[in-house]
């Protein structure tokens, strides 16, 4: 993930973001060391994210693409798209609104499949 969030981004902002939350330790890359056999051709960011779940015994897997949640779901995770997130912190009021937090998001050229 760190690779496409950060190194190859072409998003200034996004890159500036993780790298200082990396500073201020609010953030930690951390490399998985569990194997685990695709049944899909997924990225190399979307296979990190669900080996990491693995091996962590995540509760919940934060993950958009399609297929890497499908896998995820096959794999026994519990998954979670961000914009349901997005609307469920509307409904607990830590954001405003959930279309404007879209609206700022895809300014920011990140769309998420709602």
């Amino acid at each position: 993930m760190f690779e496409e969030t950060v190194l190859r981004s072409r998003l200034i902002s996004q890159q500036e973001a993780i790298l200082a939350a990396l500073r201020e330790n609010f953030l930690q890359v951390v490399e998985p060391q569990t194997q685990v056999a695709f049944k899909r051709v997924l990225g190399p960011g979307e296979q990190g994210v669900i080996q990491l779940a693995v091996e962590k015994q995540a509760d919940w897997l934060l993950i958009d693409d399609r297929k890497a949640r499908n896998e995820a779901l096959e794999l026994g995770l519990k998954v979670l798209k961000t914009s349901v997130l997005l609307q469920q912190a509307e409904s607990l009021g830590l954001i405003v609104s959930f279309s404007e937090t879209m609206q700022l998001l895809e300014k920011q050229q990140i769309y998420l499949p709602r």
